[in-house]
């Protein structure tokens, strides 16, 4: 991973320029290590997908974002970890990856579960 700053907002990124495979354990292990780097106080957690560039929202504490990072990758399977970042605008840690079996929605991780979020109109 390559440390580099998003040329609009200036916030850290971590970019995996080299398209390398990583494991689920260490996409955890450099997520938590970004977060180390970067602590935020009540950031949550958005997937950038990179191909369709649609967001999903995953409400989580932060220290449960490496965890829920790990249930989305195996959701997603074989999907290539683009970047982690922060996103300042939103007060998210922000994570690029390929979706392909993600509804583009808002999630809450609780428990060790990722859970659509139902709101009643």
């Amino acid at each position: 991973m390559e440390k580099c700053f998003h040329p609009l907002t200036g916030d850290p990124l971590w970019k995996n320029f080299d398209e390398k495979k990583y494991t689920v354990d260490e996409i955890k292990r450099i997520v938590s290590s970004f977060i180390d780097e970067y602590p935020r106080e009540n950031y949550e957690l958005t997937i950038f997908d990179t191909i369709s560039t649609m967001d999903i929202q995953i409400k989580c504490r932060t220290i449960d974002i490496p965890n829920a990072i790990e249930t989305v990758f195996l959701e997603e399977k074989d999907s290539l970890f683009d970047t982690i970042g922060v996103n300042s605008f939103i007060n998210t840690y922000q994570v690029g990856m390929e979706i392909k079996h993600l509804s583009f929605q808002t999630y809450i991780y609780k428990d060790n579960v990722l859970m659509p979020l139902i709101t009643s109109m």
